[in-house]
């Protein structure tokens, strides 16, 4: 759009030339038509490096996200594996201390 505005313009300016004189409020449009071009394009610049900001910021977060719940996971197996341990343990315990009472009752 900006490019078929400055386009337009260009020739504009080339039709007030030609005309001379009598289109001098021709070739202010014109001019202003060149101006909105060139601040079209640097508007569109603008959107798309936002644009490219924003996606660089979403892979970060995703990345991010991602890797939280890759740590959450791997805390969770640890605590799994912790409590198994602490019921073997606790097993563990219960048959000693039954083994004891046991022998308390034979002697």
């Amino acid at each position: 759009m900006a490019q078929q505005t400055k386009l337009l313009s260009f020739n504009a300016s080339l039709e007030a030339a030609r005309v001379g004189s009598k289109a001098s409020g021709f070739s202010i449009v014109a001019s202003e038509m060149q101006k909105l071009a060139n601040q079209t394009k640097q508007l569109t610049q603008d959107i798309h490096n936002n644009i490219e900001s924003i996606n660089e910021q979403s892979s970060k977060v995703l990345e991010s996200s991602t890797s939280t719940n890759n740590k959450i996971n791997d805390s969770k197996e640890n605590l799994e594996s912790l409590l198994e341990s602490y019921k073997k343990l606790l097993e563990t315990a219960n048959s000693l201390n039954n083994e004891a009472i046991a022998l308390q009752d034979v002697n």
